[in-house]
């Protein structure tokens, strides 16, 4: 018997084409496909950037002297608010305060902790609540600004006005309470007024009261509106992924930042290339006030400083010892008295730093005491013998400008055995409107009515004003291109004193040619 098999039956599959607009059917539409990422990048990412943007924001918009950019339009916003009648009380002070606004927190998460819906959100409250009164106490330590009525007072250096620590917590309670309380589709008009009135009521309070800034507030809301929003929101855990066009968006953006980069590194690297003694943060410094930022660097300096006063508390027992202490019988100047008292040992009593050979002081030194509010600020105080010694004024590499003059832009080897102290000049000229008469270069013109250090050939110097009791005809040839400023860096001119030749106290073994005209009281 013969058996004939067949195979199966193969049942056909029905070929399926992907839904239009779908691609390749691998993601809905032509979209990319989505990489996993984590929520707390982007979040941790908005509180920093916002922590860094208030804090910047603080030190120079609102500088804790008063010097800042917006302060002017704060104080015209406070004063109008300001209710004259009405002064800070203990009950507004309790109204407005943080720890009011912490209690209310404690309440909505009691509340929020029966029903089981809310068994995820109701931390919300109290988490959003002290993460934004934290963030508000963190960058208010940072910029430390005083309260309306302190401003510039160093008892009230410590004071955190900025930004409103109440107005960040209250903010954030009330948005995390109605977020987490309340879903969208079911919240209605009058929730979100009650919100409202929750935080505005202590601000106009502490706004009426004069006890705080307009800006405060205004940045103590902001931290609490992003801290709410970044903590309630939720946020999709994955991200999509680049596409071809934004690739070279991204890449021309780069381009273009390196553009700008790379002539600004080659600007900021010569000036730390110069020849000179300057350290980095002098010439850093002074490179942003040559390319238009002294308004930035000055807030800058004024919040370092206010940031580190001097204690008015703190005592010394002893002053430091003379940096060099020479034994003569030279008649010295008088002692200087003290405004601290009694004095210590060797306050205001003179120590010789250098003597010629007949035993005669040129310089002598002596520290003091000069402020009663702040007993541990010592100054240091130097004479020098103008009887005995020169001055004289050398031209920078950079400064008064024009390059350096004939002595190289350094002391002239010549005058080393016989040189005593070098120390640097004073304002940029662009900083002056006065001129300069340097090593027999004219930079600008004098101009009458300004300050004046000038300086003989045979180095002796004296401050007038010019025009009147400094003139061109009484023979000064010779002075430091500005007078009352901070040091300034190498390349800038620098004074000098020398030792006159023995039995010669008079003449001039270097004779400058310098004459200066310069802002300030004669």
């Amino acid at each position: 018997m013969t058996l004939l098999e067949a195979p199966p039956l193969i049942e056909p599959v029905a070929l399926q084409s992907p839904p239009p607009g779908t691609g390749d059917g691998s993601t809905p539409g032509n979209e990319l496909p989505r990489q996993p990422t984590s929520t707390w990048v982007p979040r941790m990412g908005g509180l920093a950037a916002l922590v860094v943007g208030l804090a910047i924001f603080g030190i120079f918009a609102v500088t804790p002297d008063g010097s800042g950019f917006v302060q002017g339009v704060d104080s015209r916003l406070s004063a109008t608010l300001h209710i004259a009648r009405w002064q800070p009380t203990s009950w507004s002070a309790g109204v407005a305060s943080p720890a009011l606004i912490a209690i209310g927190a404690l309440v909505a998460f009691m509340l929020m902790w029966e029903p089981k819906q809310l068994r995820r959100r109701r931390w919300s409250a109290v988490t959003v609540t002290f993460a934004a009164g934290l963030i508000a106490g963190f960058v208010g330590m940072i910029v430390a600004r005083p309260s309306p009525g302190h401003l510039g007072d160093l008892t009230a250096a410590n004071a955190t006005s900025f930004p409103s620590v109440a107005a960040a917590m209250a903010t954030g309670l009330a948005i995390a309470t109605v977020r987490a309380q309340f879903p969208a589709r079911r919240r209605h008009d009058w929730m979100i007024a009650v919100a409202v009135l929750v935080v505005a009521v202590p601000i106009t309070v502490r706004l009426a009261t004069a006890s705080t800034w307009p800006l405060d507030e205004a940045a103590g809301i902001l931290i609490g509106v992003v801290v709410a929003q970044l903590a309630t929101t939720p946020h999709p855990r994955t991200r999509r992924a680049l596409r071809p066009h934004q690739r070279r968006v991204g890449m021309l953006a780069g381009v273009a930042v390196l553009a700008l980069v790379v002539p600004i590194g080659r600007s900021y690297l010569a000036i730390l290339t110069e020849p000179g003694s300057a350290p980095f943060d002098q010439r850093s410094v002074e490179w942003l006030r040559d390319h238009g930022m002294s308004e930035f660097v000055d807030r800058g300096e004024s919040w370092w400083l206010w940031q580190h006063l001097p204690s008015p508390t703190a005592t010394i027992a002893e002053l430091p010892a003379p940096p060099i202490h020479l034994a003569t019988t030279s008649r010295l100047p008088a002692i200087i008295a003290g405004t601290i008292q009694p004095a210590l040992p060797g306050e205001g009593r003179w120590s010789v730093a250098a003597a010629d050979t007949n035993d005669i002081a040129q310089i002598a030194t002596t520290y003091l005491r000069p402020d009663p509010s702040h007993p541990s600020l010592v100054a240091g105080v130097a004479w020098i013998n103008s009887a005995t010694t020169r001055i004289s004024m050398i031209a920078g590499t950079r400064q008064p400008g024009g390059g350096a003059g004939p002595a190289g832009g350094h002391v002239p080897d010549q005058v080393l055995p016989s040189l005593l102290a070098v120390f640097n000049s004073g304002y940029k000229m662009k900083d002056t409107p006065g001129g300069a008469l340097i090593e027999g270069r004219t930079t600008r013109h004098m101009v009458d009515g300004l300050a004046t250090f000038a300086i003989t050939p045979d180095g002796i110097a004296t401050v007038g004003e010019w025009g009147t009791t400094v003139t061109a005809d009484q023979g000064y040839t010779s002075g430091p291109s500005s007078m009352g400023s901070p040091p300034t860096p190498a390349g800038d001119g620098a004074p000098c004193a020398t030792r006159c030749p023995p039995g010669d106290p008079g003449s001039a073994s270097l004779r400058p040619v310098t004459l200066s005209t310069s802002p300030g009281t004669t």
